[in-house]
């Protein structure tokens, strides 16, 4: 039987090692899960893998989860779900309390100016990568239209916008009705655990799927956090192992310190942890047979395309506002288009391209 301690030392070199995304996560899992120490069949693996795909949550957080139940039950689950997200969550906990002092040294501004951009970079291109399964399809350009017009319209119904979608999509093949749910969010702590549980509710596709659902709360709504620092905490999030979602440390502790990093990380995660650890086990086998998830998928993820793509233009345009900005952001897009460069490696190099553009622009005596 596997061990509790060999699940968290496991997951935790996972989290503390894995770069380059969800796929790349699911694929160190598979290898050392799978392949290497034989604890769980191939079938199994990817047959999960498919429905965990299909569900709202962070792909590889959820496939963690589903990992440490089928091998140690809901305290396996959990174990191995809060080892694989520590150590990139305790990295932003550490940035957000030493933000202020990095961003007090004048030479950090360039650099985290350069962060923003390759932030932004990897936004375009996480739009890019995820409609690309659905291009071809006329309905999905629908939903991810409708998706931007309504997320203009509406830019505090994020989720709803996302449901919308899906619910529609079911409905035109299934004839199922709508149903509407509102919940106030009295107190700060409250707000902040609402904040972060609609955005592990509604995660399609990719962890930068949140990014409509936090930045327009957090930066818009209840100003917790300006533009520059939203960006920032995405970028570290970025270059920092495992999941993008962990940037919910940063906000919590900018919001209420290490009690409101704890609470926002609580939030993100718990939508994932009830549907792989309570829910799904009770209706996997009814879910395997069941078409209309494929069809919710095929509103939804478009539906959360368009939320995106609006919100990243959002961005663009109010931290484009200086030449060297703007050249960084194109020679970093078109670096990402050529090479197709990991989003860490993009991040690293808008940090090193931002000052250096800074320096030309002053030395050259135009």
């Amino acid at each position: 039987m596997v061990t509790l301690s060999e699940l968290t030392l496991l997951f935790l070199k996972l989290g503390g090692l894995g770069f380059g995304g969800p796929m790349a996560l699911v694929a160190m899992m598979e290898q050392e899960c799978v392949v290497r120490r034989k604890w769980i069949p191939r079938e199994r693996f990817e047959q999960s893998f498919v429905i965990c795909k299909l569900l709202p949550g962070p792909l590889a957080y959820q496939m963690a989860l589903w990992v440490g139940y089928e091998l140690r039950g809901i305290l396996g689950g959990i174990v191995a779900g809060v080892s694989f997200i520590f150590p990139a969550a305790t990295l932003l906990f550490l940035f957000a309390k030493f933000y202020e002092t990095f961003h007090s040294i004048q030479s950090s501004t360039w650099i985290l100016e350069g962060m923003r951009v390759g932030a932004l970079v990897i936004i375009l291109q996480s739009v890019g990568s995820l409609f690309s399964p659905y291009r071809r399809k006329v309905s999905a350009w629908v939903y991810a239209t409708l998706g931007a017009c309504l997320m203009l319209l509406f830019p505090r119904w994020e989720p709803v916008i996302i449901l919308l979608g899906g619910v529609i999509s079911v409905m035109l093949v299934q004839k199922w009705p709508i149903f509407r749910l509102k919940i106030s969010a009295p107190t700060v702590l409250w707000s902040l655990f609402w904040v972060h549980f609609k955005a592990g509710a509604f995660v399609f596709g990719t962890g930068l799927a949140i990014i409509p659902v936090i930045e327009r709360e957090v930066v818009t709504s209840y100003q917790w956090l300006t533009k520059p620092e939203f960006l920032d905490a995405l970028a570290f999030a970025q270059v920092t192992p495992g999941p993008v979602t962990t940037l919910a440390a940063f906000i919590g502790y900018k919001v209420f310190g290490g009690i409101g990093s704890l609470v926002a990380a609580f939030g993100i995660y718990l939508p994932g942890a009830i549907t792989i650890l309570g829910i799904l086990p009770l209706v996997r086998k009814q879910i395997e047979k069941k078409s209309w998830l494929s069809d919710f998928q095929m509103g939804a993820v478009p539906s959360v395309i368009g939320c995106l793509a609006t919100a990243a233009f959002g961005l663009l345009s109010s931290a484009l506002v200086t030449p060297t900005i703007v050249w960084s952001f194109i020679l970093l897009l078109l670096l990402q288009v050529v090479f197709a460069l990991p989003a860490w490696v993009i991040i690293v190099l808008g940090s090193v391209l931002q000052p250096i553009l800074k320096t030309v622009v002053v030395l050259i005596p135009w």
